[in-house]
């Protein structure tokens, strides 16, 4: 754009230099797409405690995958929650699963390594997560750790949860 026979950004810079604030720069198109941060609210938060305050409890342990930060944001989420509810493990708060680990038809997976009957507290906790709309599976899965200790496993977003 062309005012006063100069280029609008020439313009702005050479008024910015006048009044002495700070330019402000122009903004550029992005092309590539931004992950938004999956949040957990307090509300949310309030309802997961509240649902799980008589449920049984066990050992659970909260992994997301090695390179995706925003998996480990969200994963440390879960288990700040889980841990606040009197769930959780002596170990780190969030592990890694390997980078390799393939992608999943949902961003949150349960896995339990012991035959069923399912444990009521992998149950209470899949309920739980769902009650505040993470969507999550539960499946078995070979599992370091004595049966009935639940493994929780946060994956990439799927590329429906981006936005440019």
């Amino acid at each position: 754009m062309v005012k006063n026979g100069k280029p609008a950004a020439t313009e702005s810079k050479t008024d910015d230099a006048k009044t002495g604030s700070t330019p402000v720069p122009a903004a550029t198109p992005a092309y590539e797409p931004q992950l938004r941060d999956r949040k957990i609210t307090d509300e949310q938060r309030a309802r997961f405690l509240v649902a799980l305050r008589d449920a049984p409890h066990g050992r659970v342990f909260v992994s997301a995958v090695k390179g995706d930060r925003e998996a480990y944001l969200y994963a440390e989420k879960i288990d700040s929650m889980l841990r606040q509810a009197g769930f959780g493990s002596d170990d780190a708060p969030v592990t890694f699963l390997s980078e390799t680990e393939g992608p999943q038809n949902f961003p949150v997976m349960l896995f339990i390594s012991d035959k069923p009957p399912i444990r009521p507290h992998v149950l209470a906790i899949q309920n739980a997560l769902e009650l505040i709309g993470i969507r999550c599976d539960l499946a078995y899965r070979e599992i370091p750790g004595p049966p009935g200790d639940l493994h929780i496993a946060v994956y990439p977003q799927p590329y429906g949860e981006l936005h440019f």
